[in-house]
């Protein structure tokens, strides 16, 4: 699955929004230890991204983010 990038200033002049983004996309298992000292295992991510914008600011998601307002609106909805 494709990380997400978002992009402050193309939604403030293009109105974009969310979009997957990345190339040579592996996820892995590592060899760092648990924190809880458990069997479990720990995973890794790691990609190549471009950024088309200078002086921009991105954030990265793993998948869409449910923000306070998309539960409020799906909760006007259902009333």
């Amino acid at each position: 699955m494709k990380p997400l990038i978002y992009s402050v200033l193309d939604a403030e002049d293009k109105g974009i929004g969310w979009q997957r983004c990345g190339e040579d996309i592996v996820y892995y298992k590592n060899n760092l230890p648990a924190p809880d000292n458990s069997s479990s295992s720990l995973y890794s991510l790691s990609w190549t991204c471009k950024f088309p914008n200078n002086n921009d600011t991105y954030y990265f998601a793993h998948c869409y983010p449910y923000t306070y307002s998309d539960l409020q609106d799906y909760l006007n909805e259902i009333q």
